[in-house]
């Protein structure tokens, strides 16, 4: 087997890759161990990791493409040693999947919003009696957390009474009741 008979190789190979990648969304690898390192941002420079991992499978994908093509086609009609077109296919696998990977950070997860789990938290959060909580029984808060209105059952913390618009904090959040208190007492 030949240098020329791996460049078509290789292109199957990417443009199946990258078709599994399309079909099944992309599949991040970085999480994986290689030997005894970790592939993950905590091993390489801060900022480097911003959306998209350099190491999943639709980089993967692009780099066998766009490796195969250029071998491919600098194989077929240019007249080069074989170590230039290697060295030629492998300088445009790394540009191509750079130019697919900088495509999906700057464009498709441009408008992308990374989530925090601490938003999404209801103990501590503050809200407001949307139903009058009677003493020693139950009613309702609403709770505005991450953009959204969340409305929960709630009883008083210490069974006092807590009319509708009293501004609480969350204590606990228990089987789909919240445990309240007065802001002010908190």
């Amino acid at each position: 087997m030949t240098w020329t008979d791996i460049y078509p190789c290789c292109l199957i190979i990417g443009v199946g890759l990258s078709a599994i990648s399309f079909l099944f969304g992309s599949i991040d690898l970085s999480h994986f161990h290689i030997g005894h390192g970790d592939l993950g941002p905590s091993d390489l420079s801060p900022g480097c990791f911003t959306g998209a991992s350099l190491f999943q499978f639709g980089t993967f994908a692009g780099f066998f493409s766009w490796f195969g093509a250029a071998g491919h086609i600098l194989g077929r009609l240019a007249y080069f040693a074989w170590w230039t077109t290697l060295l030629l296919a492998l300088v445009a696998g790394v540009t191509g999947s750079a130019f697919l990977l900088g495509f999906v950070r700057k464009v498709l997860l441009a408008h992308d919003p990374t989530l925090d789990p601490s938003e999404y938290r209801l103990i501590g959060a503050l809200g407001t009696v949307s139903a009058a909580i009677r003493e020693r029984g139950t009613g309702e808060v609403l709770i505005s957390r991450a953009s959204a209105r969340h409305w929960t059952a709630a009883r008083s913390a210490d069974g006092t009474p807590l009319g509708e618009g009293t501004v609480v904090v969350v204590l606990e959040y228990e089987e789909g009741v919240a445990s309240v208190t007065r802001w002010d007492d908190a």
